[in-house]
């Protein structure tokens, strides 16, 4: 129990990293040129991010806010529910919940996601929220591999 309190703490944790940053691009960036970092390789940017990935469901922010909220509850329902689990599976749900609480709490505040990292080879901008989900999710898939 103590492991999968810990979780829900990195989570928190995670949330609030993703929201003070965002808070600091809002602040420092909107309206302003994008800051270039590592000879272009990243860039910073202000974007609103109105939908889901990659702009889907732009717009749709109370079916964004539903969806995010199961798919947060879903993931602390299992951290709960499952007896057995490793540190892998851990950590990766601390991730989901995190990045999940961080774009769900920005479009609760906001109407939109704050978008602000911009990489030389990939078009889309994203943020510190997304990272994590997707380590999260990738953390799961190799949880599922070796169990």
């Amino acid at each position: 129990m103590k492991n999968k309190i810990l979780c829900l703490l990195f989570s928190v944790v995670l949330a609030v990293i993703d929201l003070f940053i965002k808070f600091y691009v809002k602040n420092y960036l909107n309206n302003k040129d994008s800051i270039k970092i590592l000879n272009g390789f990243l860039e910073v940017i202000y974007l609103e991010n109105r939908g889901a990935a990659l702009g889907i469901l732009n717009k749709n922010i109370w079916l964004l806010i539903f969806i995010s909220l199961i798919f947060i509850m879903f993931f602390i329902l299992m951290l709960f529910m499952k007896r057995r689990f490793n540190n892998i599976f851990l950590i990766s749900s601390a991730f989901i919940i995190g990045g999940g609480i961080g774009n769900l709490a920005n479009r609760i505040l906001t109407g939109y996601v704050i978008d602000y990292i911009k990489l030389c080879f990939f078009n889309p901008v994203f943020n510190f929220a997304d990272c994590c989900l997707t380590l999260g999710f990738i953390g799961l898939i190799i949880y599922s591999q070796i169990t």
